[in-house]
């Protein structure tokens, strides 16, 4: 029996003149996951092979040259893709502004560029510098771009936008905020059973409500949405002050001390009432 191949060959040419392009970067990505598969360089005669048993997009950049895609590649196919050299009637220019939930810039933040459809481009990511800025230069005036930015544990996507040719343009967008959870249980200080109450979250700056929950009482059903000794949980924003207020029929109201929660994560928080 004939064996399978698995292996896609791509050749990279000048649009120009057709002759070959080496040194081009083709990065493989997963066409229904949009998850990067693998990257490759070409070879002296422009050429490129890798192996897969997926639908696959393939992305092409090399410096001077617009970038450029092959889309619904499968096994076994074999396909030359011609690149246009990037000139001031067909490239322009793009400056990303990237700031933080709170407005300031958000320097070290990594921009990627995707097409209106999320799909990648072949644009080598760029970092945002200490004035939140991160700059693309000679990029295709085409297709319609999105830029997404990332500054772990927390990212944001621009609107979609378009380039003119000999042009820059300048987008911005902001990342979301981090945020994590507070589990609260409020217990009868007296006997130390737990007991319903209305809790709420305050921010220490500003004193503003961040949110707020119930907790169950001692032989009260449990809720599905809380924890197995009653708790209640909050979603808060992380590495920011806030304090709770706690209060339930027959006791006293009562605030916490300070409590902050790290990006991601959760804390839990007892309130003792009298």
């Amino acid at each position: 029996a004939a064996s399978v191949s698995y292996e896609i060959v791509l050749t990279a040419v000048d649009a120009d003149d057709d002759s070959a392009l080496a040194d081009v970067l083709v990065r493989f990505y997963n066409q229904e996951t949009n998850s990067k598969l693998g990257e490759e360089s070409t070879d002296a005669s422009g050429a490129v092979s890798f192996e897969t048993d997926k639908t696959v997009y393939a992305t092409f950049y090399k410096d001077g040259y617009l970038a450029a895609r092959s889309v619904d590649l499968k096994a076994g196919d074999e396909k030359i893709v011609a690149m246009e050299s990037a000139k001031a009637d067909n490239s322009g220019d793009l400056e990303v502004q990237v700031t933080d939930a709170d407005g300031a810039n958000a320097a070290g933040a990594r921009v990627s560029l995707q097409d209106s459809a999320g799909f990648y481009l072949g644009i080598p990511e760029q970092t945002a510098y200490e004035d939140g800025v991160a700059s693309f230069a000679g990029l295709d005036v085409r297709p319609a771009y999105r830029a997404v930015a990332s500054k772990p544990p927390v990212s944001g996507t621009s609107a979609d936008f378009n380039l003119e040719a000999g042009a820059t343009k300048r987008v911005s967008l902001s990342l979301s905020r981090a945020m994590g959870f507070l589990l609260v249980n409020a217990l009868d200080a007296t006997t130390g059973k737990n007991i319903s109450a209305s809790v709420k979250a305050f921010a220490r700056k500003g004193n503003e409500l961040l949110g707020e929950c119930v907790t169950e009482g001692a032989g009260a059903a449990e809720l599905p949405e809380n924890g197995s000794s009653g708790e209640c949980r909050i979603e808060v924003p992380a590495n920011a002050q806030i304090y709770l207020v706690a209060s339930a029929d027959g006791f006293t109201e009562k605030q916490s001390e300070d409590v902050d929660v790290e990006a991601g994560g959760t804390l839990s928080v007892e309130v003792n009432l009298l």
